[in-house]
């Protein structure tokens, strides 16, 4: 999908809603923000690449699916003289999270982070890559910005941690 086809129905900004989301679980964890040997995907293990051609094909077309139908519901509200910008207003009181409010959004996102969370325990290496380097960084990094733009609408990730501090 093309950025200009849906940009102008986004009520979000993009940017601040990138620096949310990624540092956001630090709030969960220790606070600190730790320099990681993977942060860069050409640097990651064979197994994470793979898992990021696989989430951003999934997230690809979660993310167009989203935005149609943020799209149509947009469009949907600009009834009598009400301006794009009340439209997407009105369509926020529906879908409080933009595109993201899709759950096939929400479950993409929620079962990949906790895949990257297990593979990097496996791997041993918990500290060296978070979820949302791979969830977030990496997409932005490869300029999927539809997948960004859809992901940066969520108010939060859909995770949280447990009694024994994993992610559930």
């Amino acid at each position: 999908m093309e950025r200009n086809k849906y940009d102008k129905y986004l009520a979000h900004d993009v940017r601040l809603g990138y620096m949310r989301l990624y540092y956001a679980p630090f709030d969960l964890r220790d606070g600190r923000v730790s320099q990681h040997a993977f942060k860069d995907i050409r640097n990651a293990p064979e197994i994470l690449r793979k898992l990021f051609l696989r989430y951003v094909s999934d997230m690809e077309r979660v993310s167009d699916d989203a935005l149609e139908a943020w799209i149509a519901l947009v469009q949907g509200q600009l009834t009598g003289d009400r301006s794009l910008a009340e439209a997407r207003r009105a369509a926020f009181a529906q879908w409080p999270a933009g595109p993201a409010s899709q759950a096939d959004v929400v479950s993409t996102v929620r079962n990949y982070w906790l895949e990257v969370a297990d593979i990097v325990a496996d791997l041993g290496v918990s500290a060296d890559l978070l979820p949302q380097d791979l969830l977030l960084k990496w997409p932005s990094d490869v300029r999927k910005d539809h997948v960004v733009a859809v992901i940066t609408a969520m108010p939060y990730w859909p995770i949280g941690l447990d009694e024994n501090g994993n992610w559930c």
